[in-house]
């Protein structure tokens, strides 16, 4: 035992001693880069058989969907797409919808124009509440603000100046109606003023009181129609006649029935003829503005006809 051990010290000593000797020999090479005389020994292609993996299976396997998102995504398109094609089809749509009201509306008013223009004269009541009633319709009409579209975007009939025109024909339209409707309410009072009823010139007593209820009710309605008159300069000589024939009114109807009752022909012929003259005189009065005021309607009637013309033209 004790000489195996021996043995192997020994066999230690001489191995350390030859391992000092060799790095006594052997000069260092440590931390020297290689000349370039020294060939470096050349890396040998070792194949490890090693493939990457695909790289759609990594990321496949890794990928997850938000589905909120894309459905969000998709109704949004969906919503912007009808936006689009609502703000592009409906406005064109509206735009020609109005151009037609255009067209009927203009057609109507002319039509009224015409049935004004061919009145006696535009104070007849009937002709000048019609032509009120279609001048009230355009106005509106032209007034209705356009249809909305997309700024910049010209969809449709440009209906700007359509309008634009409409509304210059209405104002002067307006102005001829307010004349019209002036003078035909003179027109209808003046049917009521002084407008005598069948009256005899001679009446036996059972006939004398029916007479009297008739004037007296004339002299009321003649009262009331005259308080219905506005102060319009042009109508002042009008006014002024018929104010004056309904003070003397009362004391006339007595005059009138008194040559009734004393059978005096010829008193109740000459009271009823003088009558009859007042009215004609305030009748001639009020014709004489009536012709002032055609004459003004005429050119009125002139220069719409040409704005309708230009309002159809410019609506196509």
């Amino acid at each position: 035992m004790t000489q195996v051990a021996s043995f192997k010290k020994s066999d230690r000593e001489a191995h350390r001693r030859t391992i000092l000797s060799m790095l006594e020999t052997t000069p260092a090479t440590v931390g020297r880069p290689p000349g370039h005389s020294e060939a470096a020994e050349p890396i040998p292609d070792i194949d490890f058989d090693w493939r990457p993996h695909p790289l759609e299976r990594v990321v496949a396997a890794r990928r997850t969907y938000r589905w909120p998102i894309v459905v969000g995504a998709v109704l949004a398109g969906v919503a912007l797409l009808a936006g689009a094609r609502y703000g592009l089809a409906v406005p064109a749509q509206q735009a020609t919808v109005r151009q037609d009201e255009y067209r009927v509306g203009i057609d109507d008013f002319a039509a009224a124009l015409d049935r004004l223009d061919g009145a006696p004269t535009v104070a007849d009541p009937a002709a000048a509440a019609d032509f009120a009633a279609a001048t009230q319709t355009l106005r509106a009409l032209a007034e209705t603000p356009l249809p909305w579209a997309l700024p910049l975007v010209p969809l449709g009939p440009d209906l700007a100046p359509v309008r634009a025109k409409l509304l210059e024909v209405t104002d002067g339209a307006v102005a001829l109606s307010a004349s019209a409707s002036h003078a035909a309410g003179y027109r209808d009072a003046a049917d009521h003023i002084l407008s005598l009823p069948p009256l005899p010139f001679s009446a036996g007593p059972e006939l004398i009181d029916p007479a009297a209820k008739a004037l007296a009710n004339m002299q009321a309605v003649s009262t009331t129609a005259r308080a219905a008159l506005d102060d319009d300069p042009a109508y002042e000589p009008y006014r002024t006649r018929v104010t004056a024939a309904l003070a003397a009114l009362p004391d006339w109807i007595d005059r009138y029935l008194l040559a009734l009752r004393r059978g005096n022909t010829q008193l109740a012929t000459e009271l009823v003829a003088e009558l009859e003259r007042q009215r004609a005189l305030a009748e001639a009065d009020l014709a004489a503005v009536f012709a002032e005021v055609d004459i003004d309607a005429e050119s009125a009637i002139a220069a719409l006809r040409v704005g309708v013309d230009a309002v159809r033209i410019l609506n196509g």
